[in-house]
């Protein structure tokens, strides 16, 4: 007989991700029962899914069926009996939508759940944030919202659907625009400025009627509104600031009224005395006093803006001109007891502050002289010396000094040490000949600056065989030159190789045990061959020569005998050599 199972037992809709959950089935003694779980769900009680009629099941986020299949003691499988699953919450996504991100305080924002994976049992729960009515709500809305203060309020919504997902976003409660509306009484007939400002608005209404009426509108800071009044009139004005691109308005300021005043005459300067070029004609640092005719129940302002000097209350003034040399203003306005200011008297002073300049200390070279030449306009010179001239020579070493008197009779001075320096001495040594590839290296430290007639900078430079005449241009510390040469001739290659050693005793006693050629490190692209009686090839080395051929050929020692070689010396200014070389021992 087959075995008969009954229906799979257990919870069909778990959450998503859902752990520990149990189905059985009632089966057939000493029978075995095949379990298929749903992808990414696995069996923690039995991992084979045989012999047990309950198995524990983790899941993972894929609804399916669970199925089992009994299979009797003698081998006979009975029917397969499934258990659809479908796991709650794995495609639930918590989100809202609100009908605008940004609003006005007095405003309200309507919120909605636009969540998906939800059902009809699914559960809301909203917290509006900060000072919201109402702070809290459920369902999926729409809800309407409003905020009892401005700034970013945090809006989350929990939606709970098997299991729970939350998401957050913000909303912006902007604060009405503030208005603070300013006028200041004008002096005589003219334009009366009323300003407006703000710090969240970007435009301004005006109105001369306590708002009944719009008489403008201005959409650029500084906000302004002006009205032309006459002398003793008074006008009265009232100001909304707007926020444009929020829509929000504050409340229409307070009136303010402003009005015009009478403008005074201000009085003539008088100076301590009169200047033949100038209002008045003063030394830098020198004291001087100026009074103006004082007008009874009225004030003075004195204003020199180059001294930073502002004074008010006084018909006279006394000013320490230290300042530098240059034409100056000085200024005086009657004040009224309106605070009305008069019309300004302006005159120009002139401070002479005469700069004789000696320049800086002087270090010289032996041998070279100092012209001091002074810029500037000066009536009188006096040198350090009794001189009186306009310049003066040095070319010793000395303390030079001068005073001076510019055309206002203001004086001047300056001093400058001179100090003469001996020159370096320079020696390049003698001249010498030079071989081939041979080179010498010209060194000479100690000094600031090298100029070679090879163009190069540093303090040695390599020169080769043939190079001609080598100068050198130096300057020490002091910047004092000195100057040599030496002249590097070339040497004549034939010369070299006259005579090529033709024999050596490569026997290890430490004495001519290589063959050695004179002189040709000076050609390192040299090939150098090698030949036996019968014409084999037993050396050959190309470029760098290291007079190391101890008379083997491939590791083993060559006989005694002469052998024939072949130097090409790789150079245009000398021709190959051949020749014998003999190996004795």
């Amino acid at each position: 007989p087959l075995p008969v199972t009954s229906d799979i037992s257990g919870n069909a809709t778990p959450n998503c991700s859902a752990s520990g959950e149990i189905y059985s089935v009632t089966g057939w003694p000493d029978s075995r029962y095949l379990w298929i779980v749903p992808d990414e769900a696995t069996i923690v009680s039995d991992t084979t899914g045989l012999g047990k009629t309950s198995i524990e099941v983790n899941f993972g986020s894929t609804s399916d069926v669970i199925s089992v299949t009994e299979i009797s003691s003698e081998g006979c499988a009975g029917e397969t009996k499934t258990l659809s699953i479908s796991l709650l919450g794995c495609e639930l996504i918590a989100d809202f939508t609100m009908d605008a991100s940004s609003i006005c305080l007095d405003d309200t924002v309507t919120y909605w759940s636009t969540s998906s994976g939800v059902s009809g049992s699914s559960t809301y729960a909203w917290d509006f944030g900060k000072d919201a009515s109402p702070a809290t709500a459920a369902g999926p809305g729409p809800h309407e919202v409003s905020y009892s203060s401005p700034g970013i309020k945090s809006v989350e919504l929990s939606v709970t659907e098997g299991t729970t997902d939350v998401i957050t976003k913000n909303v912006t409660v902007l604060e009405p625009p503030d208005i603070e509306l300013t006028a200041e009484d004008i002096c005589g007939a003219g334009s009366l400025v009323f300003t407006a400002t703000t710090t969240t608005g970007n435009a301004v209404l005006f109105s001369d009627d306590g708002g009944t009426s719009i008489l403008a509108t201005d959409n650029t800071a500084p906000f302004e509104y002006s009205v032309d009044i006459s002398d003793g009139e008074t006008y009265t004005l009232w100001a909304k600031a707007i926020n444009t691109v929020t829509g929000c308005e504050g409340e229409w300021s307070e009136g303010i009224t402003a009005g015009s005043n009478l403008i005074p005459v201000t009085g003539e300067i008088i100076p301590d005395s009169p200047g033949v070029s100038y209002f008045d004609e003063v030394c830098a640092e020198g004291p001087s006093s100026y009074s103006i005719t004082s007008i009874e129940g009225s004030s003075h302002t004195w204003d020199i803006p180059a001294l930073g000097l502002h004074e008010t209350g006084t018909d006279q003034i006394n000013v320490n001109w230290d300042i530098a040399e240059g034409e100056y203003i000085i200024r005086v306005q009657q004040i009224t007891d309106e605070g009305c200011a008069g019309t300004i008297r302006e005159e120009i002073i002139y401070v002479s502050d005469p700069q004789v300049d000696l320049g800086s200390d002087q270090d010289i070279c032996e041998g070279v002289h100092y012209l001091f030449e002074p810029e500037g306009n000066f009536s009188s010179y006096t040198w350090q010396n009794g001189s009186h001239g306009s310049t003066y020579i040095a070319y010793t070493t000395e303390m030079v000094h001068l005073d001076v008197l510019d055309p206002y009779g203001c004086p001047a001075s300056d001093q400058a040490y001179v100090l003469v320096h001996p020159n370096p001495v320079l020696d390049l040594g003698e001249d010498t000949q030079l071989c081939g590839e041979e080179t010498l290296v010209l060194s000479v430290p100690g000094f600031s600056t090298y100029l070679w007639s090879t163009g190069e900078t540093g303090n040695s430079i390599t020169v080769g065989a043939g190079a001609g005449i080598i100068t050198l241009m130096v300057t020490d510390e002091n910047g004092c030159p000195a100057k040599d040469s030496l002249i590097i001739e070339d040497c004549n290659p034939e010369e070299l190789f006259d005579v090529i050693t033709n024999t050596f005793t490569p026997n290890n006693d430490g004495v001519h045990d290589t063959w050695v050629i004179n002189n040709i490190d000076l050609y390192p692209e040299a090939v150098i061959n090698v030949f036996d009686r019968t014409g084999r090839l037993v050396f050959h080395v190309e470029g760098g020569y290291e007079n190391d051929w101890d008379g083997t050929f491939n590791g083993k020692p060559l006989p005694m005998d002469t052998y024939y070689y072949i130097i090409d010396f790789k150079s245009d200014d000398i021709e190959p050599r051949k020749g014998t070389v003999t190996i004795a021992k």
